[in-house]
């Protein structure tokens, strides 16, 4: 029997009530497959989750990291549509990595957090190696823009200044001043 709070507008169950299923929703515990013959019902990864926070706060390692590794895991698990840890290879990560740079067009730090999320994965949780990594399309780094102008760039700018301002310039830079300051 289904009833509302009085304090709410949600509705609240009875301990005695079923669950609701939607009709047209599948078990929990499958995943819909195709007829593709890689395709396979899901497999339970918690014991992998677990296991991977537990070596990476043996290490002592920071909770950021085990944050950001358990996430590109996670996201690796559902490119390889929970296929079973250990029927994983090589080609899987390949797959995965070129996914972040051609599809999800990701930085180059980027992809290479979730390769070495995936690598500390295989090594210390599945125990296995996926060895060289070829063929992947990698992400490209964007040039390096300089912050601070070269002493020629300065010195071209020295000369088109007129004279009291020059001073100035000269001894905002000498002093390593910003302008503000």
């Amino acid at each position: 029997m289904r009833f509302r709070d009085a304090h709410s507008d949600v509705p609240s169950l009875k301990r005695d009530d079923p669950p609701r299923k939607a009709p047209d929703q599948p078990s929990p515990k499958t995943v819909s497959s195709s007829n593709d013959a890689n395709t396979s019902t899901g497999v339970s990864w918690i014991a992998g989750y677990t296991r991977l926070a537990n070596d990476i706060q043996v290490r002592h390692y920071s909770p950021k990291t085990l944050k950001a590794y358990t996430q590109w895991v996670r996201h690796f698990q559902t490119l390889t549509r929970s296929q079973d840890p250990e029927s994983l290879s090589s080609a899987d990560v390949r797959e995965f990595l070129t996914c972040l740079a051609v599809d999800r067009k990701v930085s180059a730090s980027t992809q290479n957090l979730a390769f070495n999320a995936l690598l500390f994965c295989y090594r210390h949780v599945l125990n296995k190696e996926f060895g060289t990594v070829e063929g992947v399309v990698r992400a490209k780094r964007k040039p390096y823009v300089p912050v601070v102008l070269s002493r020629e760039e300065i010195a071209t700018i020295l000369q088109y200044l007129p004279s009291p301002y020059d001073l100035v310039v000269k001894l905002l830079y000498g002093c390593g001043l910003r302008l503000s300051e």
